[in-house]
């Protein structure tokens, strides 16, 4: 074989193989069961949404419906600065909720965002979060001792969200033990907690509506586990 169409028979073989693991590098989007939909999900700090097959309860939007006038929007594809719109949404949900004021509603699409939730009376109370939907949103704590979700003496509504694990929902007092704390959870899921699936503290009070509790495991040197947990005062 002449040297000319050794090389030529290489570049055909270079190209082939490029061509093949081009191919094996995009996957094909699921096949989805009957009654769902594919929707856009993602990972923190991914460039682009990915699709996931959703339950037909969660419908096909990129976020949940809203009456609010000017929502603000959190997606795995947005940036950490915001600034909160559909089209430049934040992709950490505390960003979204320490730029929300009283009164104001908090966008979730579909992903997971590991990042735990702070709500203080100066930082994301009168707020409501909405994830698009629960099976599919899912807050995991940056450090695995903390709580997935802290409400530290502020007023929160949260729906549509899956927490999972760390020290799961803790609800209590503002750290100078002067303001009350309140969550409502709606239509969520606690997950893979250590010890205590959600925690009430003195001082606060919590309203549960379609919740489910999963999972719940003991930490290190934990005894027992469980699922809620009210202390006095409570």
């Amino acid at each position: 074989m002449s040297r000319a169409a050794f090389a030529s028979g290489a570049l055909l073989l270079a190209g082939a193989l490029a061509f093949v693991q081009g191919c094996v590098a995009s996957p094909e989007p699921p096949t989805c069961a009957a009654g769902e939909s594919l929707v856009p999900v993602g990972a923190a700090d991914s460039d682009e949404a990915t699709e996931a097959c959703a339950p037909p309860a969660c419908g096909t939007a990129s976020w949940p419906a809203t009456d609010a006038a000017s929502p603000i929007y959190v997606a795995p594809w947005g940036g950490a600065a915001g600034p909160g719109t559909a089209e430049a949404p934040f992709s950490i949900v505390q960003r979204a909720l320490g730029a929300a004021g009283p009164g104001d509603t908090v966008l979730v699409a579909d992903g997971d965002y590991a990042w735990d939730l702070l709500a203080t009376p100066s930082d994301g109370s009168g707020v409501t979060i909405s994830g698009r939907c629960a099976e599919l949103v899912r807050v995991t704590p940056r450090d695995p001792l903390a709580p997935s979700l802290w409400v530290q003496g502020a007023t929160l509504d949260v729906r549509g969200v899956t927490f999972l694990g760390g020290h799961g929902v803790q609800v209590m007092r503002s750290a100078d033990c002067t303001t009350n704390a309140a969550l409502s959870l709606r239509d969520s899921v606690i997950e893979g907690a250590f010890d205590v699936g959600l925690q009430a503290i003195s001082g606060s009070a919590v309203d549960l509506t379609d919740v489910t509790i999963r999972g719940t495991r003991l930490a290190d040197g934990g005894t027992a586990v469980v699922a809620v947990r009210a202390n006095t005062g409570a």
